[in-house]
């Protein structure tokens, strides 16, 4: 039994599975935020792009009142790609270190006497 996007249908020897097959985006759309976190950076670009030429493909469904257009796997791309855009922009954006400011020497009046 294979299951949507677990089964080759591309080019034999290609590496990449994800990108060929119908069903191939669905492991992302329903991806939990670890395995999102746990992916470099390439390859959530790579799924941002797909994702949004899945989303130009339902639009373009839509507008032609297409009889397989279907507003909850439209709902899930927007959501899906508004995820792997929040990971990209939590890795990509740089923080500013944050120093503590160092406190400034004490210097020692001379006038005033020493306590022990």
């Amino acid at each position: 039994m294979t299951f949507a996007g677990t089964h080759h249908v591309g080019p034999k020897g290609c590496e990449n599975r994800a990108a060929y097959g119908p069903g191939s985006i669905l492991p992302i759309v329903y991806a939990r935020p670890e395995r999102l976190a746990a992916m470099p950076i390439g390859e959530l670009r790579i799924w941002a792009d797909r994702i949004t030429g899945a989303i130009r493909r339902e639009r373009a469904k839509s507008v032609m009142r297409h009889w397989s257009y279907d507003l909850n796997r439209h709902i899930a791309l927007k959501q899906a790609r508004d995820r792997i855009a929040g990971e990209l922009e939590r890795r990509t954006t740089s923080r500013p270190q944050t120093r503590k400011p160092r406190a400034r020497p004490r210097l020692r009046n001379p006038e005033r006497p020493v306590t022990p």
